[in-house]
């Protein structure tokens, strides 16, 4: 990539961020969806947001800068459509580095754009405007709204009432929504029952403890003690809410199959694997979901897709679950290729590359992606690989000519060298 200068107007700089490009794309391939965003950075600076994680979000989701990526929906939805993973039915992420309540506009202009068969996710913590509800209180049965609703705890200054966004979802059809509550920690145990005795009978909703992971800042944070989140979790069952960390009925509104059942089934026997297995039961996928699977069928569809996506074998695969396997492969490969090759194969399974970048259990970082992978990715038309660059150029470009007329570069947007080396911490 031919580097090039700008002027902030003191002095010049070299444009030499290539390793920062992929974190930057307005879509990405990420474990188990397609995400997509309009706008880069964050307004509200939640203390323990996981995002954060990454440096050079991290210095922009501090100053609250919200910068647009000039994308518009008609072209957002031409990059989708050509994706193989789109084609293949992977679901869709909008709002994953940042709020999708801040994107409003342009996502709601995408959601219908978008085919109705296709699964959406909508992640947002802000409390809904008149405008959202009207949006949001037409039923779509391939949209799904994951609301975090967060009570209010000192130690992670957080101040909103969390009754706020509870109450502004009240016109939305309840199979539309799906509830994380959390962080929860010690000091925001009032918060929480009042949320769990708020939210609908029969809510979905998952009882999320707080990540430290990445954190440093929140060590001192005392954490819910165990026996308070099963007490949470008794309220909620007394409730009527279904309490499950799996939000895969999702898929199954518009006739799709999950493909991590197995985390499901594999868990230690307890209360809550009863629960989920039933909850599995009652699903309209259950039968895509726990049928016996074809091991030559499955091998014959591995084969032909692993050959489409450039990647080679170099042992067999391993059977580890009822609709698992890990694989080896010779070159460098992504989580976006697991997540193609987990809805494309039919019935769907979970597919681990043995290649595939750090990142998974954190949430899906991008940033470390291999370059080899992307030049495959653009030789074999799995992605935009070249029209996402232009765009994550011009957006780093904006971020650098704000913080320059601000008489401050960050390090990780600097032209001395520590670019590449801080992208590659990234887990």
């Amino acid at each position: 990539m031919e580097k090039k200068t700008f002027n902030t107007g003191e002095r010049q700089y070299r444009r030499v961020y290539e390793p920062l490009l992929p974190e930057y794309y307005p879509i990405k391939l990420i474990g188990a969806f397609i995400s997509l965003d309009f706008i880069v950075g964050c307004a509200f600076n939640c203390s323990f947001c996981i995002s954060k994680r990454h440096p050079s979000r991290k210095e922009l989701f501090e100053r609250g800068l919200v910068i647009d990526n000039r994308v518009a929906p008609e072209k957002m939805y031409h990059w989708l459509k050509s994706l193989p993973s789109y084609q293949a039915g992977v679901q869709i992420r909008i709002g994953h580095d940042t709020d999708a309540g801040l994107e409003f506009e342009k996502s709601s202009q995408l959601i219908d754009l978008i085919d109705n068969e296709h699964s959406i996710t909508y992640l947002t913590r802000k409390p809904l405007n008149e405008n959202e509800r009207d949006f949001f209180a037409k039923y779509r049965s391939n949209l799904l709204l994951k609301l975090t609703t967060t009570p209010r705890s000192k130690s992670l200054s957080i101040t909103r009432d969390p009754l706020d966004l509870v109450h502004s979802a009240e016109p939305i059809d309840n199979k539309m929504l799906y509830w994380v509550v959390g962080p929860l920690v010690n000091d925001n145990q009032e918060d929480t029952e009042r949320i769990l005795k708020t939210l609908p009978k029969g809510s979905r909703l998952f009882l999320k403890n707080l990540n430290y992971y990445g954190l440093p800042h929140l060590d001192q944070v005392k954490p819910l003690a165990e026996q308070d989140y099963k007490r949470f979790e008794q309220v909620a069952l007394d409730q009527g809410h279904i309490v499950t960390e799996w939000f895969c009925d999702s898929l199954a509104r518009v006739n799709k199959g999950f493909f991590d059942v197995d985390k499901i089934e594999q868990q230690p026997d307890s209360p809550k694997k009863e629960r989920e297995i039933a909850y599995c039961k009652s699903c309209s996928s259950y039968p895509i979901c726990y049928t016996p699977l074809d091991v030559k069928g499955f091998r014959d569809q591995l084969d032909k897709h692993l050959e489409f996506l450039g990647l080679h074998l170099i042992d067999e695969p391993r059977r580890t679950g009822n609709r698992s396997f890990e694989i080896k492969v010779a070159e460098p490969s992504s989580r976006g290729e697991e997540t193609y090759l987990n809805h494309v194969i039919n019935p769907p399974v979970s597919i681990n590359i043995n290649t595939r970048e750090q990142g998974r259990s954190q949430g899906g970082s991008f940033c470390n992606i291999d370059g080899e992978v992307l030049k495959r990715w653009y030789q074999n038309g799995f992605f935009p690989v070249t029209e996402l660059n232009n765009v994550a150029e011009n957006v780093l470009d904006d971020i650098r000519r704000i913080f320059g007329k601000r008489g401050y570069i960050p390090k990780t947007f600097s032209d001395n060298g520590g670019l590449a080396l801080e992208c590659k911490k990234c887990k």
